[in-house]
């Protein structure tokens, strides 16, 4: 399993689709030197945090979308017009629905709450995981892997269906306390930067007031309710803890081997203590949650997160217009990824199952010696994690983000660049490349255990079988194992030596279309596409990756032959993989199979391989195989992909967004044309204040193709893996409009 959080936008507010439209706008003045100024919590984050994100000009991306020309047209739709004048009617009526929330905001001090508010998500938000987090997290995972393990334990030993709860349990419950020193609340920071720290003290005030009167209510929050100085800063604070926890509730007897077993747990648990804790640090409104205010005292203090080696590379860019930057620690990511223990538990695992099965002890101990050796094998596979950095900022185009990864990263190959990003069709829905070193010690590590699991299992066989059985299990395998290993001698000796260039892409696309995909369906009055995926290799020896294939066909057949012989007459029908139809096309040679008509597909859809100088390509269609056969430059305006004939990339991403939508539309519209003529004409029955439907969801779908895509260049910078993404918008045509909220 594997967690890597990655900052590749500027916070939510892209999540919208807003921050579509950025076009035009003026470069922000620049700011000063140095990151702990340009965001102003680096300069309070310890150096230990487990992780840290942090969202900045929120208020500035929402007038970007507010100001935008997009943003004007949707306004002026008749649909967002009736629902908003829905709202404002159901606000501003005695009766409305939504008039409880306008009589709260017409209260003064609520409307200072709305203030507040609207003040602390404006500039700067951050949450911060202090280092005790990677301990809640490693806890955390180790109970859940625990009972994992437990029930596959009790499904290899047949336990009923009943009891494997119970040794689930009996399995949280025993990894809990043999790390009863981890069972602690993790510190957690919320931050959040304002203007006016006097108003953010004032509903602290307020809020102090209305817990106060809740203890007179409920007798168990009595004395709960703290002020706390720390440092020359007052906080209100929650203080709870374990023993409010009704334990005594809990049928602890019914996992128990012996009576207390879990008693230290519980003693643990009852000590636990969760404070809650709000109050104002500088210029920051902070809400904390930890099992103390320890994490609040080590603010700014110390060595600090901003001065950590990983993020040297944020100093280039301190002066762009920052959105986000989000940190996680090499310790934290280690725990979020699978580590040597995981796969010893499996191993111990496999090794309890063999003391189930009826077989010589020699033989299990010769089995328990090559599963820890294959999970020998297996942990030097593990990743090695290092920390992770991101940051991005907004742009005249759109916004960019860098991405650093300080962990090893062996497989991938950064040293040239990606000549297949010629092939992929110069603009796909979607196109994703990557180069990995193919020394061929994976494939070779899978033979090895292959080897040895056959060895184990025909041992087995031939011991347990009864004589006739056997006999004919000998009889099949000393006929069908050579084909098995002509089948590796040619996959080692000519496939994989002719796909050492390493490079390969994933390409979406959607080109063809029809009226009728499959001859049971209606037949429509237009031609609809459908999303068309092909995988695209690349090909150091195109005649040696034809020979392997030919010899695979070759090997089938004979097996096809041989089992027809072996087997009683008429149990195996005459048949054998033909060779496949080809033609040359101008990149190329394509190999294809024709669907058989009784299918009922379209005659498109014909599964190809099409063959070339410098790639291999699997698609469904003929088309597709010979349009990215041949080579056509990516065609791409700037960003990380301008000039990648030139770099040395490991991977590469692209993401045409308008295509999508392109894709979409005509099924849109087909769907809307059968749901009106449905509902009769335009008008009736039609909802009031719709007009021309139509009209309106070719204006949404023109909104859409504001975002124009993304694309993706990773590369090594050294020894850290960099990824650089350009997500490009584009407002639409038309006057500059005026930010007026509302």
């Amino acid at each position: 399993m594997s967690h890597r959080p990655k900052v590749s936008a500027p916070g939510w507010l892209l999540g919208l689709a807003g921050a579509l439209f950025l076009g035009g706008l003026p470069a922000a003045p620049a700011r000063a030197a140095g990151y702990d100024k340009a965001v102003n919590s680096l300069a309070l984050i310890p150096a230990d945090a487990a992780f840290y994100h942090a969202s900045l000009r929120n208020r500035e991306q929402v007038q970007i979308i507010a100001r935008s020309k997009a943003w004007a047209r949707l306004r002026e739709l008749p649909a967002v017009q009736a629902a908003w004048k829905q709202i404002q009617d159901q606000y501003n009526q005695d009766e409305g629905k939504l008039a409880g929330l306008r009589q709260f905001f017409q209260q003064p001090e609520n409307r200072d709450l709305l203030a507040l508010v609207r003040d602390a998500w404006a500039n700067e938000v951050f949450v911060y995981g202090a280092s005790s987090w990677v301990d809640f997290t490693d806890l955390g995972l180790q109970s859940y892997r625990a009972t994992q393990f437990a029930q596959l334990r009790g499904q290899i030993q047949g336990k009923a269906p009943g009891d494997l709860g119970k040794l689930q349990a009996r399995a949280f419950l025993h990894t809990l306390a043999a790390h009863r020193d981890r069972i602690r609340v993790p510190d957690l920071i919320l931050g959040f930067k304002i203007s006016d720290t006097r108003r953010a003290e004032a509903q602290i005030k307020r809020l102090e007031g209305q817990l106060q009167a809740l203890e007179d209510q409920l007798p168990q929050l009595k004395g709960r309710v703290k002020r706390v100085k720390v440092d020359e800063s007052s906080y209100l604070t929650l203080n709870l803890d374990g023993s409010m926890v009704p334990w005594d509730q809990i049928p602890f007897n019914q996992v128990e081997e012996k009576e207390g077993e879990f008693d230290p747990v519980v003693k643990k648990l009852k000590e636990s203590k969760l404070v809650i804790s709000l109050g104002v640090h500088s210029n920051y409104l902070l809400l904390a949650v930890g099992s103390s205010t320890e994490a609040l005292a080590g603010l700014g203090k110390g060595q600090l997160l901003s001065g950590r080696p990983e993020l040297k590379p944020l100093d280039q860019f301190v002066t762009r217009r920052l959105t986000a930057i989000g940190y996680t620690s090499k310790d934290m990511l280690v725990k979020l990824n699978t580590t040597p223990k995981d796969l010893e538990a499996l191993a111990h695992l496999a090794q309890s199952g063999l003391g189930k099965a009826d077989l010589p002890e020699e033989k299990r101990k010769q089995i328990a010696r090559d599963v820890a050796g294959f999970t020998r094998d297996l942990e030097r596979a593990v990743p090695d994690p290092g920390a992770h950095v991101g940051f991005t900022f907004l742009t005249d185009r759109g916004c960019e983000s860098y991405a650093y990864d300080y962990g090893r990263h062996p497989r991938l190959d950064g040293s040239r660049p990606l000549t297949i990003l010629d092939h992929l069709g110069g603009a796909p829905v979607l196109g994703a490349a990557v180069r990995v070193h193919r020394t061929g010690r994976v494939y070779q590590t899978i033979v090895k255990w292959v080897k040895v699991a056959h060895g184990h299992v025909d041992d087995i066989l031939k011991e347990k079988l009864p004589e006739e059985q056997r006999q004919k299990y000998e009889e099949i395998s000393k006929a069908f194992l050579p084909f098995v290993r002509r089948a590796h001698e040619v996959t080692a000796k000519q496939l994989l030596p002719s796909l050492a260039d390493g490079q390969m892409a994933l390409v979406l696309d959607a080109h063809w279309a029809s009226k009728q995909w499959q001859k049971n369906l209606p037949e429509t009055d237009r031609a609809l596409p459908l999303p068309e995926m092909a995988l695209v290799l690349g090909v150091s020896n195109p005649g040696q990756f034809r020979k392997a294939l030919e010899e695979y066909r070759g090997i089938v057949n004979q097996a096809i032959a041989k089992a027809r012989e072996l087997a009683p007459e008429g149990q195996v029908p005459p048949i054998e993989v033909p060779a496949a139809q080809n033609h040359k096309v101008k990149g190329g040679t394509l190999f294809y199979y024709p669907l058989p008509e009784d299918w009922g597909l379209d005659a498109q859809v014909v599964p190809t391989l099409g063959v070339g100088t410098k790639v291999a390509v699997l698609a469904p269609s003929n088309g597709m195989a010979e349009r990215l056969l041949g080579a056509k430059s990516l065609k791409i305006e700037g960003g990380p992909l301008a000039d990648a004939r030139e770099k040395q990339l490991a991977g590469a991403s692209y993401f045409n967004w308008p295509g999508l939508v392109d894709a979409v539309t005509p099924w849109v519209e087909f769907a809307l044309d059968k749901k009106l003529a449905q509902g009769g004409e335009e008008g009736e029955g039609t909802p009031p204040g719709l007009g021309d439907i139509r009209k309106q969801v070719r204006t949404v779908l023109e909104v859409l193709k504001c975002f124009r895509g993304v694309s993706s260049a990773t590369y090594f910078e050294g020894e850290v893996l960099v990824t650089h993404s350009e997500q490009v918008y584009r407002d639409l045509p038309g006057p500059a409009q005026e930010y007026s909220p509302r």
